[in-house]
């Protein structure tokens, strides 16, 4: 689990670097700078409404995938139970 906080710390650290540069992109090319501060906070909101969606996904599947194992250990040890009452 440390290395995906790991990761997730500079992921979010690249999100910030690459927001600002889209940041600075946009102004450069809007005549106005009300249009790009619109424009901007468009983008920002699609991308954190996005990113929320993806992290929900994400945990949903962890959360899945750990019932799946767990429900397999268990069988495994109800298993390994029933050999060894068989074997004495």
């Amino acid at each position: 689990m440390e290395s995906h906080d790991v990761k997730m710390k500079e992921y979010n650290r690249q999100y910030r670097e690459e927001l600002t540069q889209l940041e600075l992109e946009i102004s450069k090319h809007q005549q106005h700078h009300h249009d790009a501060s619109v424009l901007f906070r468009t983008v920002q909101t699609y991308i954190k409404h996005r990113t929320i969606q993806i992290k929900e996904e994400t945990f949903q599947q962890i959360n899945s995938f750990h019932g799946k194992l767990s429900r397999r250990q268990r069988s495994k040890k109800k298993q390994s139970k029933q050999l060894v009452c068989l074997q004495k």
